[in-house]
């Protein structure tokens, strides 16, 4: 997913340059002040590093920003941008929330956008909790189950299941490449019943095909499975002989390209919370000995619901000696 030349998770298809409205806003809030080191967990191509990026160091470098990712992300390379131009970035592949690469109490701020849910909280938390400084702070929009981005992004699944497992147009198609292969006059193999049945039931399946796209008009992977079978229909009426091997693998691929989306979508419902998650979430953070300062709805694109909004602040220890060790903390870290 992360090799696409994408800043965020959704393309460039709702953000042409990265996260802006309401999402930007909750952003430009909880990054500012005195901070010395941010995380952003879960980044991806680091829509939120480039952000922490533009709003806390705004040409002079004050603020270390690292990335990391479960995935073996190179942000720098997929989106070509040059790392002397970004001296205060860094990227981390194949790294787990669960186990940060950072020591005790170095971090100021946690920040994570639709990623810290794909975490295991029982771990991930207390790791967090365990790098964050004594006035460390944890910022997070997750995904939930019941908003609209959610159900929204989720909408097209069961007809991507069906395109894929049930219809089986790609079926056809290679049937009837490997129809025209056989040997025999194009008129008499046009004139066999059983040509005609393959024809029909290929026209029958593509006008399937373009009601589903006629639902969901502005679905690129239903957009782009539908075109490269329209391609390989194309090529299936020409005799092939030993390229029909390329044909079959084109087919393979696009397939392919649709079961990673439907796997996308079913990991996205299952890592969307419920709001009994969210209380439980909250519950593992106040363990961990942070108070939730907000908690709300992220209201974004026309008045919808975008995800939960959690932001956490590390409790204070009572007293004066409380304060003195968060003044020693912040010292420390200068």
């Amino acid at each position: 997913m992360w090799e696409a030349p994408s800043v965020t998770t959704f393309g460039s298809t709702d953000f042409v340059e990265n996260y802006d409205g309401a999402i930007l806003e909750f952003w430009k809030s909880q990054l500012q002040g005195e901070l010395n080191q941010v995380i952003d967990l879960a980044c991806g191509n680091g829509a939120l590093t480039w952000i922490a990026n533009e709003l806390l160091n705004d040409g002079v470098q004050r603020t270390a920003i690292a990335g990391v990712d479960f995935a073996d992300i190179k942000p720098f390379k997929t989106l070509s941008r040059k790392e002397e131009d970004y001296p205060a970035i860094s990227f981390i592949g194949n790294c787990p929330i669960e186990k940060l690469p950072f020591d005790d109490g170095s971090v100021d701020l946690a920040i994570s956008q639709y990623g810290l849910e794909y975490s295991d909280f029982d771990q991930s938390i207390p790791e967090i909790a365990r790098v964050l400084g004594p006035a460390g702070k944890m910022s997070f929009i997750v995904h939930a189950r019941e908003g609209d981005l959610v159900k929204g992004a989720t909408l097209p699944l069961d007809d991507y299941r069906k395109m894929l497992d049930v219809i089986r147009l790609d079926e056809l198609i290679l049937k009837l490449a490997r129809f025209h292969d056989k040997g025999g006059s194009a008129r008499a193999k046009s004139q066999s019943e059983e040509y005609r049945d393959l024809v029909d039931r290929i026209e029958s399946m593509r006008g399937v095909f373009q009601s589903i796209a006629r639902r969901f008009p502005e679905d690129t992977t239903v957009d782009g499975y539908t075109k490269k079978l329209e391609h390989a229909l194309g090529e299936a009426t020409k005799k092939r002989g030993k390229r029909q091997n390329d044909l079959n693998k084109f087919v393979a691929a696009a397939r392919n390209v649709l079961r990673m989306a439907i796997e996308r979508k079913e990991d996205l419902i299952a890592a969307s919370l419920t709001q009994q998650e969210v209380k439980e979430l909250v519950a593992r953070i106040k363990k961990a000995g942070f108070t939730v300062t907000d908690k709300r709805k992220l209201i974004h694109a026309g008045n919808l619901h975008w995800g939960t909004i959690l932001v956490a602040e590390r409790a204070p220890a009572g007293g004066l000696l409380g304060a003195t060790a968060r003044r020693f903390g912040r010292l420390i870290r200068r």
